[in-house]
């Protein structure tokens, strides 16, 4: 009789617990819900719930009060191989508004009259790591912060538009609905990890697949040959950019592809974009050169040379040629650990410019494939590829094809603006008539 008057008291008291324990989460939503703000910490940067890569944006300049506004028009033209200082400041003046600033912010597109998918990678990037840190925040904090993002569309670029849609929901304006279909590539990310969590393996198989769908949709597909070639360069292109993360970072890969008349031509407009933060190619490198001295010295050699050929009109500044070396064959950061390394990047590069070979019969659909590391950006096309010479593929972005000589100003740029880490950005052209006329029985 006692063990049971004491088993009734004991539910009792927990019964009551739990009474109270829910009237006080009540309590604390309804307070929340009146002291709702719309600024950070009064404006305190609470650098704990920053990600890794919002740390790494920190230290870069990215986050200060003299970037906050209100409202964020974007630069008409979005696009980092064509105005990368344009578009690197829009990036410091949404992630600086969002975190220092008061109030909701809308980002602005109408006077936005071209894009690209790297630039539109990194504004999905930026937005997930800053609804990421608020969400952190609400955790954490008694007064939350209700601050949110809008967009306004361009009245200038249907294309801008469809980036808008398809990466942020964006409804498209009725009349700008002209039939095109796009097939989108979920954001993927990873870091490193044990070997039984190797998220590059699944990355390979999605981006593949996504490869593979888009040249179906004009008319050709990826033997399994084929498939199996592109997910081992894609391993290697993924390891490159782990390599190269800051610790604890991850790497990303986006991409879209648009089915659509350009031209009066039937296309499909494949884009594929991957990214990591951390130290640039160049910033690797110097890092690395007393281990990586014979490298190193191989590479200074041709700088040297290099210099003694700049004149008031042609010069160029030590990151973007070291980055240009840096993407020929046999040369790697990490040359010293792995004999192996330096080739994964250029057989990438090779593979995406044969894939977008449309652009070698029609001027008007170049393919095009960048590298944005640091201040430097470098680029490949139809015209200016890797060539062979005794054997070793040699990529020197000049019309002499010669490693010695200058490249061309157009295909290697120095910028004053600065991008932590590394991005590799693919854009080409696939045609079915092409693919019918030219490549059939190919792989």
């Amino acid at each position: 009789m006692l063990r049971k008057k004491i088993q009734y008291i004991l539910w009792q008291k927990n019964l009551e617990k739990k009474i109270f324990k829910r009237r006080r989460i009540i309590l604390k939503k309804k307070k929340r819900k009146v002291f709702s703000s719309y600024k950070f910490n009064g404006g305190n940067i609470n650098r704990i719930f920053f990600s890794c890569e919002l740390n790494i944006l920190d230290k870069a300049g990215f986050i200060q009060d003299n970037h906050i506004a209100r409202v964020i028009n974007s630069p008409e033209t979005f696009s980092l191989k064509e105005n990368f200082d344009g578009c690197i400041q829009f990036f410091k003046n949404i992630i600086s508004s969002y975190i220092l600033g008061n109030g909701n912010i809308a980002i602005n597109f109408e006077k936005c009259s071209i894009s690209s998918i790297a630039s539109f990678s990194l504004l999905e990037i930026f937005i997930r790591e800053l609804l990421g840190f608020k969400y952190k925040y609400n955790a954490n904090k008694y007064q939350a912060c209700e601050k949110e993002i809008y967009f306004k569309h361009s009245i200038l670029d249907i294309k801008t538009n469809k980036y808008l849609h398809s990466f942020f929901g964006l409804q498209l304006p009725v009349d700008q609905n002209d039939g095109s279909r796009y097939l989108k590539l979920d954001i993927l990310s990873g870091k490193k990890r044990v070997y039984y969590e190797n998220t590059k393996a699944v990355a390979c198989s999605k981006i593949t697949e996504f490869v593979n769908k888009s040249a179906i949709e004009a008319g050709a597909t990826l033997k399994k040959e084929g498939k199996h070639a592109l997910d081992g360069l894609l391993g290697e292109v993924l390891g490159n950019a782990e390599d190269h993360s800051a610790n604890y970072s991850r790497w990303f890969v986006n991409g879209i592809s648009f089915s659509e008349k350009q031209f009066d031509v039937d296309v499909v407009d494949l884009n594929l974009t991957i990214i990591n933060f951390g130290l640039s190619m160049f910033e690797g490198f110097e890092n690395t050169k007393q281990e990586n001295e014979t490298n190193y010295n191989k590479c200074q050699r041709i700088y040297e040379n290099h210099k003694l050929q700049f004149s008031r009109h042609s010069k160029f500044e030590k990151e973007a040629l070291f980055t240009l070396y840096m993407l020929n064959d046999g040369i790697s950061r990490l040359k010293y650990k792995d004999e192996s390394r330096g080739n994964g990047m250029m057989k990438f590069l090779k593979s995406f410019i044969s894939l977008g070979s449309f652009g070698e019969k029609d001027p008007r659909f170049k393919c095009q494939l960048n590298v944005i590391s640091g201040h430097t950006i470098l680029t490949c096309d139809n015209d200016m590829k890797y060539y062979k010479k005794n054997t070793r593929d040699i990529l020197s972005l000049n019309k002499e094809n010669d490693i010695h000589k200058l490249p061309s100003s157009n295909y290697l740029i120095s910028n004053l603006r600065y991008f932590p880490g590394t991005i590799l950005e693919c854009h080409l052209y696939l045609n079915k008539e092409y693919f019918n006329k030219e490549l059939n029985g190919n792989n």
